[in-house]
């Protein structure tokens, strides 16, 4: 149930991030969400394509290139366990970082080592 919980959490920080903060986003497709009651990520993401294409007045393909972009943005980066450690090796901590800057604070800096640590999902 912690887990499960620890699980939730994460999702939560990582689908919420204000839209203003993507620096690659058009400003003005920012405002134009903000307009429309969209602000951050989820808010998007929540939306259907075809919700998006009739609020945005979008074609299919732009709006299919937003979700894509923001999808990207908030999904964490692809990498193999034994690349995170030789990058973390050479730089003594008593914590290994797993790049994702929300984690790292709910695991007060990293993953402990020593301990068994098992992430799902």
């Amino acid at each position: 149930k912690t887990f499960a919980s620890f699980a939730l959490i994460l999702l939560a920080l990582m689908t919420t991030i204000k839209l203003k903060y993507i620096r690659s986003l058009d400003k003005q497709l920012v405002e134009k969400l903000q307009k429309n009651g969209m602000t951050t990520t989820k808010d998007v993401l929540s939306k259907t394509n075809l919700e998006l294409i009739n609020i945005l007045d979008m074609k299919h393909t732009k709006v299919r290139e937003l979700v894509d972009l923001i999808s990207n943005e908030i999904c964490p980066k692809m990498f193999k366990v034994y690349e995170l450690w030789e990058e973390n090796i050479s730089k003594p901590k008593d914590k290994l970082i797993t790049t994702l800057p929300n984690l790292d604070d709910l695991l007060h800096g990293g993953i402990s080592p020593g301990l068994i640590t098992e992430m799902v999902g």
